[in-house]
């Protein structure tokens, strides 16, 4: 079994929820409208083809058309940030009505679709940024929840799910909790204070999340987390002015040479977690709540 995600949004008319449909009709789908409806899915590559020929169609189609299987399990996101998760349970269909014109949504697979809210994986979340339409979410942690919530959702068992383990909850955590965990373990731990205002998105501390001055010595150190899946090269901020603290829970390309890097490991924030679970914000002890 698969774990997808979907972007659900093609360029559908200005009033239509492309999502929503989905949700509403019980599919999942895609666009890239042919000019004759296909008889099947061999006539339908043959007129994208024509029509299109890219490797954006040719990903997307493919990936829906024939990789995906029954049974497979697919993340949506709607236009307000609401998450969705859907089982395929039938094979590719090609509608042309007037909704799915509207909502640009052709090509399609049956799903039985419920709705998750808010609150998922900062992995899962991650896997959202990339722009391809369709792509696997590879990821074990997200694995284990997805099949947890469909479970929960359909009330069946359709999924053995095993339990989580410690180091799951940095896969639960999304970039902004990894920011507050990594910001109150350095101020609680060595004496740091943030500067409130350089906690900002602005182009000019793109390179850093925050500033901390140390109490002791006014030592500015300036903390930079990553979440994405590939690991973190030290060695980038070798040649920056000032100390550098860096963190990712995938885990860094080498060992920092230069004195002003430093790295935080997994071990220390899980440690620091159990240790100081009271002080953490509640959307952190959530999930912690969760994997024990």
């Amino acid at each position: 079994m698969t774990i997808w995600r979907m972007h659900i949004r093609p360029d559908s008319h200005k009033n239509s929820n492309p999502t929503r449909i989905c949700v509403e009709n019980g599919y999942v789908g895609i666009g890239w409208r042919v000019d004759e409806t296909p008889i099947d899915k061999d006539d339908y590559f043959k007129k994208g083809e024509e029509k299109y020929g890219d490797p954006s169609w040719r990903s997307a189609s493919n990936l829906l058309i024939n990789s995906m299987q029954v049974g497979d399990l697919v993340w949506l996101r709607d236009l307000d940030g609401t998450y969705f998760l859907g089982q395929i349970t039938g094979d590719w269909k090609y509608i042309d009505d007037v909704q799915a014109r509207d909502a640009d949504l052709l090509n399609i697979r049956p799903a039985e679709i419920y709705k998750v809210g808010r609150t998922v994986p900062g992995k899962l979340k991650n896997s959202f940024i990339p722009s391809r339409v369709i792509q696997r979410v590879s990821n074990s942690t997200v694995a284990k929840f997805s099949r947890l919530i469909f479970n929960s959702l359909s009330g069946q068992s359709a999924f053995s799910v095993s339990m989580f383990d410690s180091h799951d909850i940095l896969d639960l955590l999304d970039h902004v909790e990894l920011e507050d965990l990594v910001g109150l373990y350095l101020q609680t731990k060595f004496g740091y204070v943030m500067t409130p205002s350089s906690r900002s998105r602005r182009n000019d501390t793109i390179a850093y999340e925050y500033e901390l001055v140390s109490t002791a010595n006014g030592e500015r150190l300036y903390v930079q987390v990553k979440s994405e899946n590939k690991k973190l090269d030290p060695e980038m901020y070798a040649h920056m002015d000032g100390n550098w603290v860096l963190y990712n829970p995938t885990g860094y390309k080498s060992k920092p040479v230069a004195k002003n890097v430093k790295l935080i490991e997994n071990e220390e924030l899980l440690k620091f977690m159990q240790t100081h679970k009271k002080m953490l914000p509640i959307s952190i002890t959530a999930w912690m709540d969760i994997v024990k």
